[in-house]
C-alpha cells in the first residue's frame, strides 16, 4: 500500500478519535498511549523511541489544540520517512498530482455525446484535484471538447447565466458559475435533453423514436406525450 495514504488514514483516524473521544486528550500520558496503541510497524518503533523530554514538549507546545499536538507527530514521522516536513512533503506531491491530472485532461476527448456521462465522470475525477485558481480555465477545456455544436451551445448557454449573476455574486461565499464544472454539465445535460425531445416530436413514425446514435434519446422517450394508435397521414 502506498506509504502516504497510510499515514494519511492513520492522521485522520487519530483527529478523529481524539476530536470524539475527550477522555483520550485528558492528559500527556492518555494521548501517546492512545497514538502508540493503535500504531504499527516502524512508525511505532520511532515513536516509542522519543525522549520523555521530546513527548512532553510537544504535548506542551501544542495543548489543548489537539490538531496541533497531532500534526507535530506527523510532522516528526515525515521527517523521518521522508526527509521532509508534512507540508513540503505534501506540497511536492500536490505538484506531481496537478501535473499527471493535466496531462490526463489534455488527452481526455468525446465525440459521440451517447458518452456525454462517461467523459463528466472522468473529466470531474482529476478535475477537483486542481485549486480553484484553474477551475476557471478548466471549464472552458470541458466545454471546448464537447463536439459541435455543442461545445458552441453550452458556452452560449454559460456566458447567458454569468451574465445575469454578474451583479448579485458573492466570491466570498460562493463559486462564480463560470468556474463551476456542476453547473455547466447541468446546462449540458438540460440541452441534450431539449434536443431529444424536439427530435422524438418530430419523427414521422414512432418506431423510430429514441434510435439517433448521437443524443441516445431512448432515456427521454416516457417524457413525451403518448399517441395511441395515431399516425401521421401519408402524403401522397
Amino acid at each position: 500500500m502506498d506509504p502516504e495514504k497510510l499515514i494519511e488514514d492513520w492522521y485522520s483516524n487519530i483527529m478523529m478519535a481524539m476530536i470524539i473521544n475527550k477522555e483520550i486528550i485528558g492528559s500527556e500520558g492518555h494521548s501517546w498511549s492512545y497514538i502508540l496503541a493503535i500504531t504499527r510497524g516502524n512508525v511505532r518503533a520511532f515513536l516509542e523511541g522519543f525522549l520523555e523530554e521530546v513527548k512532553t514538549e510537544i504535548w506542551r507546545d501544542s495543548y489543548p489544540n489537539i490538531p496541533t499536538f497531532v500534526k507535530r507527530i506527523v510532522d516528526q514521522i515525515y521527517k523521518q520517512f521522508t526527509g521532509q516536513t508534512y507540508e513540503s512533503f505534501k506540497s511536492e506531491r500536490t505538484l506531481i498530482h496537478i501535473s499527471d491530472a493535466l496531462n490526463h485532461l489534455e488527452k481526455i476527448s468525446i465525440c459521440d455525446m451517447c458518452y456525454f456521462e462517461n467523459y463528466c465522470c472522468e473529466y470531474s475525477k482529476y478535475f477537483y484535484i486542481f485549486p480553484r485558481d484553474n477551475w476557471i480555465n478548466l471549464v472552458e477545456k470541458f466545454i471546448r471538447k464537447l463536439p459541435a455544436p455543442f461545445n458552441h451551445e453550452v458556452l452560449d448557454l454559460l456566458n447567458i447565466v454569468v451574465n445575469k449573476q454578474r451583479k448579485t455574486f458573492d466570491p466570498k461565499i460562493g463559486t462564480a458559475p463560470e468556474s463551476s464544472l456542476g453547473l455547466v454539465i447541468s446546462l449540458t445535460r438540460d440541452l441534450l435533453a431539449d434536443k431529444c425531445k424536439e427530435n422524438i416530436l418530430v419523427r414521422d413514425s414512432t418506431r423510430e423514436i429514441g434510435k439517433n446514435p448521437r443524443l441516445c434519446c431512448n432515456k427521454y422517450k416516457n417524457q413525451i406525450p403518448s399517441q395511441y394508435g395515431c399516425f401521421p397521414e401519408k402524403k401522397r
